[in-house]
């Protein structure tokens, strides 16, 4: 066994044979065939030993390809949940003051889809450098799929809401046709009757959205999975305290929303105006308190890519180092010194040749002779 590789695996056996599809640390090059100890024919990365066991013990031994995309995917996620909450504070005030507009729902469909996208980086399948993954169990692939269709369910409600608000404002381009074709058989202040598929699809968009709020308990769940791989215990009970935002968050927002609606003048608006406003601040208090957890995770998964790498330079200088050192030595043995005696007596030996030592009456004693000649 070569020097550098007693040097990192010891010297009990020759390196191990990876058998099973495994991905290279920096560049997920398939390293199957390869030993512990080679480098990636892609990347020149030092192989090194563990294999499964030695990445699922934390997510800085993960493949520096798949840290990159779950950053990049948290990132993304931030920017969209952040465009998210913007639209759907929105569509609730213009809803209330001026009455249903397409302009909030269309801002709200780009950023639903900014924060699916980035939640779909988030939730693929964990890689720790083995075939199987870390996710080979049940419960992280239900949370993974649960989140993806809870939020998938904004989406939904954004395009829902845009239907309905382009139907209203049709029904309101007819009443006001007809007002002008006969101006004295409207009373004033009169409006254009909501139209009965907008009223049911405005109706889904709020199912969907609130199947939209319960799902971010869902994702807490499994972010506070990833951050119990990377052993962040303390980031991990803050994140599991995200259902719990969830579930007193919901029914605020839909109370929020319905005095909002149906505030009227007299004692009720008199009412909604606590009411209504202690609900809009405990829920932004919940939602902010989510942010925070998720603005950890989104460094958490950056401290993970940055250590990962540090990883792999450190081991591929000493790699290089060991391999300088090797060289060294094996030039040093080639040019090993050899007795101008010994030089001499080869050249005028007769006979066999084989290992032979000098002797002090310049006779030589064969040490190794060969087999007769058949």
């Amino acid at each position: 066994m070569p020097i550098h590789e007693r040097i990192f695996f010891g010297s009990k056996g020759a390196p191990a044979t990876i058998v099973e599809d495994r991905a290279c640390q920096r560049c997920s090059y398939n390293l199957v065939g390869l030993k512990v100890g080679d480098r990636c024919p892609e990347c020149g990365t030092p192989i090194t030993g563990g294999g499964a066991s030695r990445f699922t013990s934390t997510m800085a031994g993960a493949p520096i390809a798949y840290l990159t995309r779950l950053r990049n995917g948290a990132m993304i996620m931030g920017i969209g949940g952040a465009m998210l909450l913007f639209a759907v504070v929105m569509s609730i005030i213009i809803n209330a003051m001026a009455g249903p507009s397409m302009l909030a729902p269309l801002f709200g469909i780009a950023a639903a889809m900014c924060w699916c996208l980035g939640l779909w980086i988030v939730t693929e399948p964990c890689q720790d450098g083995s075939k199987e993954g870390i996710e080979g169990r049940t419960l992280w692939s239900l949370t993974r799929h649960a989140s993806r269709w809870t939020q998938a369910a904004w989406i939904f409600a954004m395009v829902f809401l845009l239907v309905a608000a382009a139907l209203q404002q049709q029904a309101q381009a007819a009443f006001a046709a007809r007002v002008a074709a006969t101006p004295g058989a409207f009373t004033v202040g009169q409006t254009a009757a909501h139209p009965a598929l907008a009223l049911w699809l405005t109706r889904l968009a709020l199912i969907l959205w609130f199947t939209g709020i319960i799902g971010i308990g869902v994702i807490a769940i499994h972010l506070a999975r990833l951050a119990d791989w990377a052993h962040d215990t303390a980031l991990a009970a803050r994140l599991r305290m995200a259902p719990l935002l969830v579930v007193v968050a919901a029914p605020l927002g839909l109370l929020t929303l319905a005095v909002v609606r149906n505030a009227r003048p007299g004692i009720s608006s008199f009412l909604a105006v606590p009411v209504g406003g202690v609900s809009a601040l405990l829920l932004l208090g919940c939602i902010g308190a989510f942010v925070v957890v998720f603005m950890q995770f989104v460094s958490l998964c950056g401290w993970a890519r940055t250590s990962a790498i540090t990883r792999t330079d450190r081991d591929a200088r000493m790699s290089d180092r060991i391999s300088r050192r090797i060289e060294s030595a094996q030039a040093r043995d080639g040019a090993a010194y050899v007795p101008p005696g010994w030089a001499e007596e080869a050249q005028h030996t007769s006979g066999a040749r084989g290992n032979y030592m000098p002797s002090s009456q310049g006779a030589t004693f064969e040490i190794a002779p060969e087999e007769p000649k058949k």
